[in-house]
């Protein structure tokens, strides 16, 4: 399940450097596959009626439940990198996204919510002077750990989740990590909440200039690149963090490649690829977002 090729990604901009039934996402709203995103609410929505519930005339005859929604709270920073195909998959979670690049406030605490998700951007987890609502971020990203409340960290989100927790993020020597490569599982995956799931052979999408260089205090390292770099890792008892991107498509990756740092013979030889993979990557990275809905349900009802 995913979104159609070809859509306007929210009036999408350049990039820099990355820290069944159809759908569409344009400037109105995103129409997923039983999900609508409201734009002006900033917020994923899914039908409160169970299926095969009947109307207000069999009242009387039938039982009805009361839906409690889990609650995440969305960190973009950016038009071009929503949370696009997790936030589709992450079913039972009602997604609320917050723009600071537009204006709104970064809270100081989770309070209301039983998930966060940060996503990626074309800034560095340093560039406070860029986007000045990163340090309220990483602040925020600190009250999730302490309140242990799950917290996945995407590209950026799992850089600047580093950072706020006391690890380094600095440019990569060996260079940009890009294209479809090998997730390389470590042994602690294994066990890991939410990864544990999903470990096997995977690829998925790179596209970072930045890598973690040293994880926080006690954090465990999940994953590993076949060069060397930090690609997961569970940066504290709720907060983990990938250096991939799940919730692609090639929409996305076509306005991202816009920025000219591929020649045009890579440009296309990656979205033809990612083109040819979209079924692999859909298995790969569902249950991702499945996993994390689980975790957040199962913190909604500790709550």
């Amino acid at each position: 399940m995913f979104l159609e090729p070809g859509v306007d990604l929210n009036n999408s901009g350049s990039r820099g450097r990355r820290g069944g039934a159809s759908g569409n996402l344009d400037g109105a709203g995103c129409r997923t596959v039983g999900r609508t995103f409201d734009q002006g609410a900033g917020r994923f929505k899914g039908s409160a009626q169970r299926p095969g519930a009947r109307g207000a005339e069999h009242s009387q005859a039938s039982r009805y439940l009361v839906v409690v929604t889990s609650r995440a709270l969305v960190v973009q920073h950016e038009d071009d990198d929503p949370i696009h195909l997790m936030g589709v998959w992450m079913e039972g979670v009602d997604l609320t996204v917050l723009r600071p690049d537009r204006g709104d406030v970064v809270p100081p605490t989770i309070e209301g919510y039983d998930g966060l998700v940060v996503m990626g951007g074309a800034m560095g987890a340093h560039d406070d002077a860029e986007a000045p609502w990163l340090p309220a971020t990483r602040d925020l990203i600190r009250s999730a750990a302490k309140d242990r409340i799950p917290t996945l960290g995407i590209c950026l989100g799992h850089q600047l989740c580093t950072i706020a927790l006391g690890g380094e993020v600095e440019r990569n020597p060996k260079g940009r990590q890009l294209g479809l490569l090998e997730v390389g599982w470590g042994a602690a995956a294994v066990d890991d909440p939410l990864l544990g799931p999903l470990v096997g052979p995977r690829r998925a999408m790179h596209w970072n200039d930045d890598v973690v260089t040293r994880l926080p205090d006690g954090a465990v390292q999940l994953a590993t690149a076949s060069t060397g770099e930090v690609q997961a890792a569970r940066h504290s008892e709720t907060v983990w963090g990938v250096q991939w991107h799940p919730e692609v498509d090639v929409t996305l990756i076509r306005e991202w490649a816009t920025d000219g740092s591929l020649a045009p013979v890579d440009r296309e030889r990656l979205l033809d690829e990612l083109v040819r993979s979209r079924g692999e990557l859909d298995d790969a990275w569902r249950p991702l977002a499945r996993s994390f809905a689980t975790l957040v349900q199962a913190a909604s009802r500790v709550g």
